[in-house]
């Protein structure tokens, strides 16, 4: 991300990432904590159960900034886990998902 940051002369101050385990999202949390300019990391819960997935992206978060010598805590309001996008089940998209495939892929789902 740096390097296309660089050829855009462009910073990333928000990053959008799906979270499903939190992996993903909790070691950006970390990583992007250390830097020198504020980043945010949105996750979007696609499990359906936004409050386990917030806890699992905060427990990773903290344990990886730990790991990594961050020396400080992470602050609540660094982990964000947004819900409303999950469907009624994992995997299995919706009509508003096929409409919005069809919307950006300029065919009918």
């Amino acid at each position: 991300m740096r390097r296309q940051e660089q050829e855009l002369v462009f910073f990333f101050d928000t990053v959008i990432v799906c979270s499903v385990t939190g992996s993903t999202q909790a070691g950006m949390i970390a990583g992007f904590a250390g830097q020198d300019r504020p980043r945010r990391v949105l996750g979007i819960d696609a499990s359906a159960t936004v409050e386990e997935t917030r806890n699992q992206v905060a427990k990773i978060a903290h344990n990886t900034a730990a790991l990594i010598g961050l020396g400080r805590e992470l602050r609540d309001d660094e982990i964000t886990v947004l819900e409303g996008w999950a469907g009624d089940r994992y995997g299995i998209p919706m009509r508003s998902t096929l409409d919005a495939i069809a919307l950006t892929g300029g065919s009918k789902a």
